[in-house]
């Protein structure tokens, strides 16, 4: 079996040592370790790679099946990286809802949590350039910075009220009341 890391550092895995048991008596051998560098196939027995993946998937280790490249493999094992960091973000949010909804103030995120949401959005977006089929999907369109440096677009009934001598803060177009929903 060949196991491949996804994530961009080197990970040192425990592997457990064999047991011989031998009558009433049990001898085990210290535990082992295995080398997984970063997005690099590594040949295991069967037994241990099963355990490496219960272990360490959440990690972004993963096999490489027989009929995929390395590079499918990495960009699988990124996705499950990137399920269990949405899945660990979501445990926070749905808290702090429990928290809202019984009445209780609100905690800040802890600072385990930062790095994690760090990691989630720089994966995020590794994956949306990586993926051929995103980014098919994706064609050209701008990103985020270029979207910011675009011209606004004029609002045509605020310059038409302008044009007839009336100012929008005058006769406002939505109300003071819905302004808060309109921003959203």
């Amino acid at each position: 079996m060949k196991i491949v890391n996804a994530s961009n550092v080197a990970l040192n895995v425990p592997i457990q040592g064999t047991r011989i048991q031998a009558g009433r008596e049990e001898l085990v051998f210290p535990c082992k370790a295995v080398l997984l560098p970063p997005k690099t196939p590594v040949a295991v027995k069967d037994d241990d790679g099963l355990r490496i993946i219960e272990q360490w998937s959440a990690q972004g280790v993963t096999e490489l099946l027989p009929d995929e490249t390395v590079e499918d493999a990495v960009r699988r094992g990124k996705q499950q990286r990137l399920g269990h960091l949405e899945k660990q973000v979501t445990m926070y949010r749905n808290d702090q809802g429990m928290r809202k909804a019984q009445g209780l103030e609100l905690l800040m995120p802890g600072p385990h949590l930062r790095p994690i949401l760090r990691e989630l959005k720089a994966l995020k977006a590794e994956l949306l350039t990586e993926d051929p089929e995103t980014k098919e999907l994706m064609g050209n369109l701008p990103t985020a910075l270029e979207v910011a440096k675009m011209a606004v677009v004029e609002d045509p009934m605020a310059t038409e009220l302008a044009e007839m001598g009336i100012h929008p803060a005058q006769a406002p177009i939505v109300p003071q009341e819905l302004q808060g929903l309109v921003d959203l």
